[in-house]
């Protein structure tokens, strides 16, 4: 893979973020050209106590969306590749094409590996020098 495609490949994959610091940077610049006009009439108009309790609302508001994001994020189970199998956090085998769960064992056409039935391919449990290896000894490196 070139320099540009995977220069290409990580602005695609982090555009939503991007997307996201950009238009907060917008909302952030406006509301500096925006406030000095509209202060003087806010305090002209609101009690300060108004203003305290909605500032004060608006930060409660605003930890208790960032803590829910973050936990339905975290929420997650992450995969990790272990000998050409994903595995999550309680070592059940997950298939490295499509990710989904459920891979059984066994030997498929003549080859002994993970079978998927999502994508209807064997994928075989073998170590960095390509020996297979036994589901066991992979689960006790977990």
């Amino acid at each position: 893979m070139s320099p540009l495609e995977k220069i290409q490949d990580s602005f695609f994959e982090h555009i939503g973020t991007a997307a996201a610091l950009i238009v907060t940077g917008l909302i952030g610049w406006l509301s500096l050209q925006v406030a000095p006009i509209i202060a003087p009439v806010i305090k002209s108009s609101l009690p300060l106590d108004a203003v305290l309790a909605v500032l004060g609302l608006s930060l409660f508001l605003n930890v208790g969306l960032t803590i829910a994001i973050w936990r339905v994020a975290s929420g997650r189970p992450s995969l990790r590749l272990r000998n050409g199998i994903l595995w999550d956090s309680d070592k059940n085998p997950h298939c490295p094409v499509c990710k989904n769960g459920g891979l059984h064992y066994g030997e498929w056409s003549y080859q002994l590996g993970y079978f998927c039935n999502s994508c209807n391919k064997t994928f075989g449990l073998t170590d960095a020098s390509g020996k297979d290896v036994k589901p066991a000894e992979v689960i006790a490196t977990l």
